[in-house]
C-alpha cells in the first residue's frame, strides 16, 4: 500500500395516483453469502437470508437477516481444513482492547479511531448485532497476526456451508499481485475548483489476459470506502500497456452526491486498498455494480454469483 499527500430552476408539476401492487411473486428461500479470504488474513463469511423486495421489514432490525448455527468450513488446495465459528459483535466486542475494537469497526467500514473508542467505550456497539463466521482463533489474529488459516497467494480455497436442507459450496483463488507503480494527481479542470484533485494510479498491465482488480480508498483518518460507481476493473483495454487510470474517491452510500464527487482535496493523505481478484469474483461485483437496483423500476440484471446452492460471492483477494 502506498500513501501520497496530495443553480438551475426547475418547474415541478405535482401529480399523484394510488398504485396497488397485488399478487406479487414470493421469492424462494435462499441463503446469501458474502465471504472473502485475503493474503495474510483469515476467512470472513457473512451468511444472511433473502427477503421480498416489497416485503415488510425494519431497517433497524438488520440483525434478523443474519443466519446462525450453520456448519461451515474452508479447505485449501493443500488439504488444510478449518471449521469456522460464528461470532456476533455484541458478544465479544466488550472483551477487546481499544485498538482491537478499532480494527473490528474498520472491518465493517465504521470510521472510529482509538480516541473515540476510549471516550465512548462500548456505547459504540449500539449498531446492529452483526454476526459472521471466521477461524476459531480470530482473537489471536487480531492480537498477534497469526491464525489457524491465513490466505496465501496463488492458493485456492473451497467454502462449504450446511444448514438444514441447504448445502452451499464455492471455490476461489487468490491470484498474483499486479503491483501499482505509484500515484499522481491532476487539478480539477475547472480553475474555480482548484482545491479539488483527481488521483491517478500508474500500472504496468501484464501482456496476458485475465487480470482483475478491486479497490477501496481512504482519506486521512477515515475508513476505507468503495467507489460509488465501480470498484472493479479488468484488463481488456490495457493488456500489455503502461497506463494511468483515475481513482474514484470512495464514498459512503448514505452521503449525497455533490460536485466534489470522485475528487480528493489538496492536502489529503490518500491510501488505496488495492486487491487482485479472480474472474468469478470480478463477474459478481461487476454485475452487481451494473445493476441499478436502487429503484424498483430499474431494468434488472442477472447477478453472476459463484455460490452453488445459494447466492453471493466467495472471493480470494491478493492485497497490495
Amino acid at each position: 500500500m502506498k500513501i501520497y499527500i496530495i443553480a438551475i430552476a426547475v418547474l415541478l408539476v405535482s401529480y399523484s395516483e394510488d398504485i396497488i401492487l397485488e399478487n406479487l411473486p414470493i421469492p424462494a428461500n435462499q441463503l446469501i453469502v458474502e465471504g472473502s479470504i485475503e493474503t495474510d488474513a483469515p476467512p470472513i463469511v457473512f451468511l444472511s437470508k433473502n427477503f421480498p423486495y416489497y416485503g415488510d421489514y425494519n431497517l433497524n432490525d438488520i440483525a434478523s437477516f443474519f443466519v446462525h448455527n450453520a456448519a461451515m468450513s474452508v479447505k485449501s488446495q493443500t488439504g488444510q481444513e478449518v471449521q469456522l465459528q460464528e461470532f456476533c459483535i455484541k458478544e465479544f466486542l466488550p472483551l477487546l482492547s481499544a485498538d482491537q475494537k478499532v480494527n473490528i469497526y474498520r472491518l465493517f467500514g465504521l470510521n472510529y479511531n482509538r480516541d473515540s473508542v476510549e471516550k465512548y467505550g462500548d456505547s459504540l456497539a449500539l449498531f446492529p448485532n452483526i454476526c459472521f463466521y471466521s477461524i476459531p482463533d480470530i482473537f489471536t489474529f487480531y492480537t498477534s497476526g497469526s491464525g489457524s488459516m491465513l490466505g496465501k497467494e496463488n492458493m485456492s480455497y473451497s467454502l462449504d456451508i450446511k444448514l438444514d436442507t441447504f448445502h452451499l459450496t464455492s471455490t476461489t483463488r487468490i491470484p498474483s499481485l499486479i503491483r501499482p507503480n505509484g500515484l499522481s494527481f491532476k487539478p480539477h479542470p475547472n480553475p474555480q475548483n482548484d482545491s479539488l484533485v483527481t488521483v491517478y494510479i500508474s500500472l504496468s498491465v501484464p501482456d496476458t489476459f485475465g487480470n482483475f482488480v478491486r479497490y477501496w480508498t481512504k482519506r486521512n483518518s477515515g475508513a476505507f470506502l468503495l467507489p460509488r460507481s465501480r470498484s472493479v476493473w479488468d484488463d481488456k483495454l490495457w493488456v500489455g500497456s503502461n497506463v494511468n487510470l483515475p481513482i474514484e474517491r470512495g464514498q459512503a452510500r448514505r452521503d449525497s452526491i455533490r460536485e466534489a464527487y470522485s475528487y480528493f482535496w489538496r492536502g489529503d493523505k490518500v491510501q488505496i486498498k488495492w486487491t487482485n481478484i479472480d474472474k468469478q469474483t470480478y463477474d459478481f461485483w461487476s454485475s452487481l455494480e451494473s445493476d441499478r437496483g436502487d429503484s424498483p423500476f430499474a431494468t434488472p440484471l442477472k447477478i453472476k454469483s459463484n455460490i452453488k446452492g445459494g447466492l453471493g460471492v466467495w472471493a480470494g483477494l491478493r492485497r497490495q
